[in-house]
């Protein structure tokens, strides 16, 4: 008999997820910070000019030719501790010393050997991460098979890293702290630091949160006849609803990097606002996705998970067009500046705008429903579509998806940081980010999440359900306790 997951079992796994968010995070939201710093980080230039563009290239071309032979060994294996739990131990600790290395270069000046370092340590973290990242995907829909229990693991999951989004904002107060004891180059070392550590912590915790054998058929494991690397590669491409999903869930991915990426430079160079408002922003963005996520497993019932999806695409678009025209929208809701002995100092700096300390504060609240959306109900869907592709084809090809899901996922994860890295030197006249930059960094932003809209609207969710409701067989399951 066949167990399924506990709620308890569910949170503990969810946490190596949230421990890879942190990493990730760390690296998303602040390599590019910390190589092409701005004159207000305190930061020396440690890489060449659009070094750090070159460097995220090389990475996603890394993970291209990675990721299948990852999930093609994954798939394959016939380890009797299981496919995937196993390498995820093996996997956790590396990724977070590689992780933390990215940022540790030897030479405190701008070198090529620097160059050589953040490449090589991110190339490492990546092969590392990819092994944890596609094997905990690949076990999701082995061991949570019943699509409304999957449901309320991916919203836990989600809702871990809404927590994990606020915490990761928090690195600039902490560089702020510590920036009276040690050099500014110190301080965020040390600062960046502190999540990849407790990821690790937290992904080994994931990791060894179950015995995979209890909840997969392990006979069934060592009977599967081995599948070739391309032949499953191929076929997981052949697959219509697989591409047209993952198109919007990459072209979706990338404009919400780029609220990622660029959300600080947009606070200091369009909004005229300090680092530090970051938390307070991050706040209302972590408690408006909080306060979605209720609803939207509700409306996912009346409407399908692909409207809200479409919907999803929407906020974001209107969210980076407000960037975009921050001036005049700024203007409107207020001229004043704060006063001097108001709360906001803290958070936004003396003479700060009310109006742009608003529109801070409104962008972080509409992307609350993306967040929600995506992270939720979009994430969910990648596993219907493993357990769709099973049985469309026969063949356990669930790594093999999973390592397309994470290869997409990461091309804007390391694509973006190199884009907006490149564009927002638009303009520069002493090799410094600029404002010009960052404005068509917005609209780069509206783009993609049209582009997602149109990849959606193609998405035929009905297909999908209909196939795993026909071909579903219903069974004995035991709730573990």
């Amino acid at each position: 008999m066949k167990k399924q997951l506990s709620s308890f079992k569910m949170f503990q796994l969810a946490l190596g997820q949230m421990g890879f968010t942190f990493l990730l995070g760390t690296l998303s939201l602040y390599t590019l910070r910390f190589y092409a710093p701005t004159e207000g980080t305190g930061l020396p230039l440690l890489l060449p000019i659009g070094a750090i563009g070159i460097i995220q290239g090389l990475s996603i071309a890394f993970d291209a030719l990675i990721d299948p032979w990852i999930a093609s060994v994954s798939d394959n294996s016939k380890n009797p501790n299981g496919r995937r739990v196993p390498f995820m131990r093996k996997a956790a600790i590396p990724a977070g010393i590689f992780c933390v290395l990215v940022f540790i270069s030897p030479i405190n000046a701008q070198s090529w050997v620097n160059v050589i370092w953040v490449l090589v340590m991110l190339l490492l973290y990546c092969m590392c991460r990819s092994f944890y990242d596609i094997n905990i995907r690949a076990l999701l829909p082995e061991v949570v098979t019943d699509a409304f229990r999957r449901t309320r693991y991916f919203t836990i999951v989600a809702v871990m890293n809404t927590v994990g989004s606020l915490l990761l904002s928090m690195v600039p107060a902490f560089i702020a702290a510590l920036e009276g004891n040690a050099s500014g180059l110190a301080a965020w070392r040390i600062s960046l630091m502190v999540f990849p550590v407790i990821g690790t912590v937290l992904m080994l915790l994931g990791a060894f949160a179950i015995c995979e054998n209890d909840y997969v058929d392990e006979s069934s494991q060592q009977n599967e006849e081995k599948v070739p690397l391309f032949k499953s590669l191929q076929a997981v491409f052949k697959n219509r609803e697989i591409i047209v999903y993952l198109l919007g869930t990459t072209t979706f991915a990338f404009s919400a990097g780029v609220f990622s990426v660029g959300f600080l430079f947009v606070l200091e160079l369009l909004l005229g606002l300090q680092d530090t408002m970051a938390p307070a922003v991050f706040a209302v963005l972590t408690i408006g996705t909080l306060l979605v996520y209720p609803p939207l497993l509700k409306l996912q019932k009346r409407i399908g998970k692909r409207k809200i999806m479409l919907i999803c695409t929407v906020f974001a678009a209107a969210m980076f067009l407000l960037g975009f025209l921050h001036e005049p929208v700024s203007n409107l809701l207020g001229t004043g500046t704060i006063a001097v002995d108001s709360m906001w100092v803290g958070f936004a700096g003396e003479g700060a705008k009310i109006g742009s300390i608003a529109l801070a504060l409104i962008m972080g609240l509409l992307f609350a429903y993306p967040q929600a959306a995506s992270g939720a109900v979009g994430a969910s869907v990648f596993a219907d579509l493993a357990q769709y592709e099973d049985m469309v084809t026969g063949q356990n090809r669930k790594g093999m998806v999973m390592a397309v899901v994470s290869l997409i996922n990461v091309l804007p994860v390391t694509l973006v940081p190199a884009v907006v890295g490149l564009v927002i030197y638009i303009g520069s006249i002493n090799d410094m980010p600029t404002a010009q930059g960052v404005r068509v960094a917005m609209i780069i932003a509206v783009l993609c999440a049209a582009a997602s809209f149109v990849a959606f609207f193609f998405y035929n969710e009905r297909k999908v359900f209909d196939v795993i409701l026909e071909k579903e067989e219903p069974e004995k399951i035991s709730i573990e306790e």
